[in-house]
């Protein structure tokens, strides 16, 4: 870099910012540009120690002796003067180079800036997430209303619970968009297509759906507490009879009012 310098007393990557220099030289393999009339040991001596592989560079001490024996080469001075007066030329060469570097530059900024976007947006979809999670009670509707959300989270609690290990699949549920509707649709097949390779947690899975399902029908299925509103309204004014049915767990017990009881 410095015998680059004293030759053409130039600024190294002239208007480029460090960084871009740095990603140039490192990710995209660029070099300073040597004149078409630098004279040949001094050209070859520069693309040496720019190798891209450091191994390949030569030491200081081979430097050293590269430098001793340009000392006795007498073509050298003609070779050098030559280059000074050809000056107006290899400078439209660099500032060719310089600008060429200056549009990848410009690409460069472009693409950060894209990726800048990129992860504001995954951000703000995140932060999106986490306060549509924050709202969602699981048990209090029916599941067939589930949004995709919802379903992954559902599938995500499962890591409190004995089943943790299929909380790892609630990102696939939630790429394949599966609501609670589509979630009671599910089979074996469809899950494995899904990308869920495993067997035993294919039918884990399952299970646990089942089980959703299950409880599902029960909550929509509990008998109402109030009066339906098919039923006959009885409107005699004193003696009427009354059926009465009482529920302790899963037993039965058949009721009568006390006017039955003293017909009976």
């Amino acid at each position: 870099m410095v015998l680059w310098e004293l030759l053409t007393h130039e600024v190294p990557y002239r208007g480029i910012k460090g960084f871009q220099v740095a990603w140039l030289v490192v990710e995209k393999g660029e070099r300073l540009t040597i004149p078409s009339t630098c004279p040949p040991c001094f050209a070859k001596l520069m693309r040496q120690s720019w190798n891209t592989d450091p191994k390949l560079r030569p030491n200081f001490k081979d430097i050293l002796l590269t430098l001793h024996s340009m000392l006795s080469d007498d073509s050298l001075p003609d070779q050098t003067n030559s280059f000074l007066e050809h000056r107006e030329v290899w400078r439209k060469e660099i500032q060719a180079t310089i600008e060429r570097l200056k549009r990848a530059e410009s690409n460069l900024t472009a693409k950060e800036r894209e990726l800048m976007e990129r992860e504001i947006k995954l951000l703000e979809r995140e932060k999106t997430l986490e306060q549509q999670f924050k709202a969602v009670h699981l048990d209090s509707y029916d599941v067939n209303s589930w949004s995709e959300i919802d379903v992954y989270q559902w599938i995500l609690q499962m890591q409190n619970g004995h089943s943790s290990d299929l909380a790892q699949y609630a990102g696939i549920f939630l790429q394949h968009n599966i609501t609670g509707k589509r979630l009671m649709m599910l089979n074996l097949e469809r899950i494995q297509a899904m990308g869920i390779t495993s067997t035993g947690h294919s039918m884990e899975l399952m299970t646990e759906i089942e089980l959703l399902k299950a409880h599902n029908h029960r909550l929509l299925n509990f008998p109402p507490l109030s009066k339906s509103d098919d039923m006959p309204v009885d409107t005699s004014p004193v003696h009427r009879q009354i059926s009465l049915t009482l529920i302790f767990g899963h037993h039965l017990r058949q009721g009568k009012s006390l006017e039955k009881k003293s017909a009976d």
